[in-house]
């Protein structure tokens, strides 16, 4: 399957004490990839991802299962209290469970996290698109 990768937000921090917007902290990439498609998520150095807070959906809607992703690492965050977190890199699957028709979708991502022990976001959507071609 070929299909169109999108990466959102590429800014630089205007200074290294200043927070990000969760668009420059929690970078993800989306692409079709076998049987669903995967979200490679570049997380900023001093933030991290809740793995628990991050949801998909897609518009018109696709067969979608459960998000497949890492463990994640165990903390004691500040914030939630025992949690799971995402730092660096991370990618995620999103599967299909069914074939999906043909066609350009548009994926929204729900998810949150924090700047290490400043600052804990609520709740942002991202949006890519992807093209699932004809077979």
């Amino acid at each position: 399957m070929l299909g169109m990768l999108v990466t959102i937000g590429m800014a630089n921090p205007a200074s290294a004490d200043a927070l990000l917007e969760p668009d420059q902290a929690f970078r993800p990439a989306v692409r079709l990839a076998a049987g669903g498609f995967a979200i490679a998520y570049a997380v900023a150095p001093g933030y991290y991802l809740y793995r628990d807070r991050i949801r998909v959906v897609t518009v018109p809607p696709l067969p979608l299962g459960d998000l497949e992703m890492p463990e994640g690492e165990a903390i004691d965050d500040p914030f939630v209290g025992p949690t799971r977190t995402f730092r660096g890199s991370v990618t995620i699957l999103q599967p299909f469970t069914a074939s999906p028709r043909p066609g350009f979708y548009r994926i929204r991502i729900t998810a949150q996290g924090c700047a290490e022990e400043r600052f804990c976001y609520r709740p942002f959507v991202q949006e890519a698109v992807i093209e699932v071609p004809p077979r």
